[in-house]
């Protein structure tokens, strides 16, 4: 709980300040959309990538073998859910002008977690800060 208290205040010190706050993923996981529903997440592969949230330009970038770029509209959800988690949820376009969800997850076990939502594709890295 104390990890997760530090992060959060973190993550809002940052964001008032307007700054960048850079992170390192550790794992990665998809899941893709069928007819029948998404299917249950792959197994963990590990990861070992720059993600850069900048408050200032609404920017986050995700230094991946294929480049990551997406900029921020509006911000959909912020707070709490039932499991004592903090999230905050934007509404973001890529760099090919696709539109999508991305959901920043501080969980109360001190770990954090970047969602990234298409219609049809999600992918979920597990992060670090540096």
């Amino acid at each position: 709980m104390k990890k997760f208290l530090v992060f959060l205040f973190v993550t809002i010190a940052v964001a008032a300040s307007a700054q960048v706050v850079n992170l390192r993923t550790i794992k990665f996981y998809t899941s893709e959309k069928t007819s029948y529903g998404w299917t249950n997440w792959s197994n963990p592969e590990y990861s070992n990538m720059l993600v850069q949230i900048d408050f200032a330009n609404d920017l986050v970038y995700i230094e991946s073998p294929i480049r990551q770029l997406y900029k921020i509209v509006t911000i959909t959800k912020q707070g709490y859910d039932n499991d004592c988690n903090y999230i905050t949820e934007f509404r973001f376009y890529d760099q090919d002008g696709d539109m999508g969800t991305m959901r920043i997850v501080g969980r109360r076990d001190g770990r954090s977690q970047i969602y990234i939502i298409f219609g049809n594709v999600r992918w979920c890295y597990d992060v670090v800060k540096l």
